[in-house]
Order: structure tokens, then sequence, then C-alpha cells
């Protein structure tokens, strides 16, 4: 028997600090639309955001249409970085945003944010991770979250 693997929709990849700078455009409106609740929307930190992928401190994960034809079609990704407990000495990757446009659904499109996450787990373990760690603002990303195997925790935070 032959086993047929369906063709994915979708690519997943780590984009290098070139790419993500020559497209920042592109890429800043979905990285706002999914920052963590406690986080402001300033454009000093966007100006951070992208120091930290040029000085690569933040790694952008993106998906992307497996057919490209028409053109650079970016309809979701992941922004990560490596952190380190003072106390424990723990290292993890914290998912600092995960983000899908309105044109990445169905199947395929869960098959690459599965594929794609298993890439990000081989590199955090790659990197001497223990973890991978992140935050979400709604129900909609905590299901993602939990799809690809995490677990909810909560997290509280106070404006000062």
């Amino acid at each position: 028997m032959q086993v047929t693997r369906e063709k994915n929709e979708f690519g997943f990849y780590r984009a290098p600090s070139e790419f993500v700078t020559k497209h920042w455009e592109a890429i800043k409106p979905l990285i706002a639309d999914a920052l963590p609740p406690y986080i402001g929307k300033e454009e000093d930190l966007f100006a951070s955001l992208i120091e930290a992928v040029i000085k690569e401190k933040m790694f952008v994960w993106l998906v992307i249409p497996a057919d490209r034809s028409k053109g650079l079609d970016i309809v979701g990704g992941f922004t990560t970085y490596i952190t380190k407990d003072p106390l424990t000495g723990s290292k993890s990757l914290v998912v600092y945003t995960l983000a899908a446009s309105k044109e990445m659904k169905g199947k395929g499109a869960l098959r690459a944010i599965k594929e794609g996450f298993e890439k990000i787990k081989l590199y955090a373990k790659g990197k001497g991770c223990s973890r991978i760690v992140g935050s979400v603002r709604s129900p909609g990303l905590a299901r993602q979250y939990q799809l690809l195997g995490g677990t909810l925790t909560s997290m509280v935070h106070w404006e000062i």
C-alpha cells in the first residue's frame, strides 16, 4: 500500500533578519495584532523589535502560501526569543507573538502551524531550552496554543 501525503498549501520558515527588515511593513501589522496583552503598541516598541531581529535576539517564523505566484503573502507567524531564569538558570523559548490572518484557514493552515511549531521545538531544544512559554490575548489564540500541545495557565498584569 502506497501512502500519499497531502501537499501542504502553506510553508513555515524562519525568516532571516534581512528578509524581515526588507518586508517589515508587511510583517509589522501581524506582530502588532498579536502582541502580549501587557505590551503597548508605541512606535518605540516596533523600533526595538526590528533592532532585536537585526541583532538576532528575536526571531521571526513565517507562514507563507506554498503557491507564491501571486506575490509574497505572509499569512501568519511567530516571533520568539530565548530567556534565562536568573534563579534557576533554566532557558525558555518565549513565543512573543502568534498571529494568523483571515486568509490562513482550514486544515492546511493548522498543519503548517503544527509542522512549524515542531521546527520551533527542535530549535529551542538545540539552544538548550527546557520549555516554550507564551501569553495570549484571546480565547481563539489560547485554543491554537492548546492544539500545539500547550497547557494553559493564568497570567495577571497590573498597569502602574
